[in-house]
């Protein structure tokens, strides 16, 4: 299986900076059901791996971005989080 996309993001507010990545395969056909899936996986933070489904190959993928975006957004916003509390006190 071939990725169609594989992002690397670094959060400089975290204490080491670490990358993190989050590969998106290319759409597969479920045997089962007949629909499309997306393997999503990001590694290390706040590591997952999960398959996104939608009845086309266009719609996986857009779905498989979506999700990406959100899961990207809430490691963002835990890092903020996370920055303002140790500001907060005196961190």
């Amino acid at each position: 299986m071939h990725n169609i996309v594989k992002i690397e993001v670094y959060l400089t507010k975290t204490a080491d900076g670490s990358p993190f990545t989050v590969t998106i395969e290319a759409p597969q056909q479920d045997a089962a059901s007949g629909d499309y899936y997306c393997r999503v996986i990001s590694s290390p933070a706040d590591a997952f791996r999960l398959d996104v489904y939608g009845i086309l190959p266009q719609q996986a993928v857009r779905l498989a971005l979506e999700v990406t975006a959100a899961r990207i957004a809430n490691i963002i916003s835990s890092a903020e989080a996370e920055d303002a509390d140790a500001g907060a006190n005196g961190g």
